[in-house]
């Protein structure tokens, strides 16, 4: 049968073994047992922040047998607990089938069959594992043999809780200027929940922290957030809470974190300054700035640059990029370069870290000559000859003209007699171009008999030489007597002088002058006197030669034994008899009276006493000449 289905019933008398005939007949319809009525006096009580108690009692209408009580625990977006209230001792007339519902029973309580009778028993459960701050929908339904009836239901909201403490709280640089947190909320969820992140940074001088600010925002899933404005390669510290309305947690802290590192910001302390009585070198010093907000990193190295855009006309101008590496623990860097003076300058400076070039200084200098190098000065004028009417000098052109201090526009000789040269004794780098080109000419000197300072050469007396090492130079070789007054000439000086010579080379700003050289002109010498000197040697040079024939007869004589006539003709060269035979026989000379050994000798007439011919062979000796007062007598033989 079909619950409230339309049915006809038919009833028929029986007697015995006999029906009878008569029958009757109605209609009507069949109703089931309902299902359990609600519960009564449903309430909920000592509610936490955790849990929550309620109570309840039988159906007025229970409607048949009550055997068990359901109660679901829901929010509004799911069922979250359901608790079986029931009755294993109670009979069952038939087998409930199972209920198809999204709530999963999560505990079964056992209650006997006198107290789910008993009309005024009062059932109570204490509902645990809720969380803070929650509305929940408590529903309690009894179940008869029809199955649940119909729920009753209560309304609750639990109270918040004290927060507890975020989890895994970490720190991560994103950039150079900002930190990302991360976290776990506290769990569960303890109500309104409110953040107090407090950012500390680290303090410039000292390892210590100091609190930079605290941010405040009210989202308890919130897992992240991201700290900005901080300042780059900086160290940063962090705390957080969680806190309610009823408590905070416990002060949380991450590890300290830097930021990435940025572009440097420009170096400080940048000069560049003169070196003392260099002109041709400058200084450039210059130092990081402050770590924080500064070099933003760690500085690695600098480079300078300097340069000029300056058209060069006469030499090329230095220019360099220079890489340096990084200025120790101080970061400092102090460096002398080498420039080309009369050029304006621009020096540029920029730092590096590990992965930024840094933000440029620069400025603009002009670098200011001075008088020409005295270095170079000093030797360009020595001394080739000794005295000479026109001594000669050996000059250093490319010396003169050295452009370390700036461009050389003027050169030249100066020349004063030595007892009149007074201030020219020192190397005068005050004196200008002007001075040296308004100073006396040697037309000038030479009619003060040179008791004055004069300039001995012309303003181009270099040219087309100037980058040589080295020139001879001829002093006083020019005619200077049609020369005019403001004309610079090398004229004659006057001899029997001695002068002093000195270089001199001129900038824009000052000259410098050589070491000075003495040179002499010898004296004047009278005729007479030289042709006096010309007999003297002569008549010296026949005495020597007489001298150095008489010596060589003398060891001549030694060396030969004495022969007579016939003996020098017989010995000597037979084939020539005819010869010797014209010889007369020698006889005596007279020798005078003299201190001398040395006796009178007459030559050979027709043979010089110089032909190597001519020997003693040819000679006849004195028979007496051992008992001779004077030993020897020499004796002259003629050839007729």
């Amino acid at each position: 049968m079909t619950v409230c289905g339309f049915y006809l019933l038919t009833f028929l008398a029986v007697l015995g073994y006999r029906m009878s005939n008569a029958a009757s007949t109605t209609t009507g319809t069949i109703t089931p047992s309902p299902t359990a009525g609600r519960v009564t006096n449903l309430k909920s009580f000592d509610n936490t922040s955790r849990s929550v108690a309620v109570e309840w009692s039988r159906p007025h209408q229970p409607n048949g047998n009550i055997f068990e009580y359901i109660v679901d625990v829901r929010t509004d977006l799911r069922c979250v607990k359901r608790v079986i209230i029931n009755c294993t001792g109670c009979s069952r007339n038939r087998t409930m089938p199972q209920m198809q519902m999204e709530c999963t029973t999560t505990m079964t309580v056992v209650i006997s069959q006198t107290d789910i009778e008993n009309i005024a028993h009062v059932i109570q459960h204490n509902l645990t594992g809720l969380n803070p701050d929650i509305v929940y929908k408590i529903e309690v339904v009894a179940v008869n043999d029809e199955g649940p009836g119909t729920p009753d239901k209560v309304y609750l909201h639990t109270p918040e809780e004290a927060a507890g403490d975020p989890t895994n709280f970490t720190a991560q640089s994103k950039s150079s200027s900002e930190i990302t947190l991360k976290w776990d909320p506290p769990q569960p969820r303890p109500g309104v929940t409110q953040y107090n992140l407090t950012v500390y940074e680290k303090q410039e001088e000292g390892e210590g922290y100091d609190t930079l600010r605290t941010i405040y925002f009210s989202d308890w899933a919130t897992k992240t957030y991201t700290i900005g404005n901080l300042s780059s390669y900086w160290s940063y510290k962090f705390d957080i809470v969680a806190e309610t309305v009823i408590g905070a947690s416990a002060i949380v802290s991450s590890s300290p974190e830097r930021t990435m590192e940025s572009e440097p910001t420009v170096s400080t302390n940048f000069q560049i300054t003169k070196l003392p009585n260099v002109f041709n070198m400058v200084r450039v010093s210059w130092k990081c700035p402050k770590q924080k907000d500064g070099r933003n990193g760690g500085i690695v190295s600098a480079n300078l640059n300097y340069f000029t855009t300056q058209p060069a006309a006469y030499v090329e101008p230095v220019r360099k990029n220079i890489n340096l590496s990084a200025g120790g623990t101080d970061c400092m860097w102090d460096e002398t370069v080498t420039v080309t003076t009369e050029f304006l300058y621009e020096f540029l400076v920029r730092l590096y870290n590990n992965g930024f070039a840094g933000a440029i200084v620069n400025a603009s200098f002009y670098i200011q000559g001075g008088p020409p190098l005295q270095t170079a000065v000093t030797n360009s004028v020595k001394e080739r000859t000794e005295k000479s009417e026109t001594p000669s000098l050996l000059i250093c052109p490319r010396c003169l003209h050295d452009r370390t201090n700036g461009q050389v526009n003027n050169t030249g000789l100066i020349v004063c007699r030595k007892d009149n040269c007074g201030h020219a004794r020192n190397r005068r780098q005050a004196t200008t171009v002007v001075d040296y080109d308004n100073m006396a000419n040697w037309n000038e000197a030479n009619a003060q008999d040179f008791d004055i300072t004069y300039r001995a050469t012309k303003k181009d007396w270099l040219d087309g030489n100037i980058r040589k090492s080295s020139l001879i130079f001829t002093l006083g070789n020019e005619d200077c007597s049609g020369n005019t007054k403001n004309s610079f000439c090398n004229g004659k000086l006057p001899t029997g002088e001695t002068f002093i010579v000195f270089a001199f080379s001129c900038t824009n700003y000052g000259c410098t002058t050589s070491n000075r050289i003495e040179i002499s002109t010898p004296a004047q010498v009278p005729v007479a006197v030289v042709v006096g000197g010309v007999v003297a040697v002569v008549v010296v040079m026949l005495v020597v030669i007489g001298i150095f024939i008489i010596l060589r007869r003398k060891n001549a004589q030694r060396e030969k034994p004495n022969k007579n006539r016939d003996q020098v003709i017989a010995n000597f060269r037979p084939e020539l008899y005819h010869i010797y035979d014209e010889i007369p026989d020698a006889r005596m000379v007279t020798v005078h009276s003299s201190r001398s050994h040395e006796g009178h000798v007459n030559y050979v007439s027709g043979q010089s006493s110089r032909d190597r011919y001519n020997t003693y062979d040819q000679l006849a000796t004195y028979p007496n000449a051992d008992s001779h007062e004077y030993r020897r007598i020499n004796i002259e033989t003629r050839f007729k």
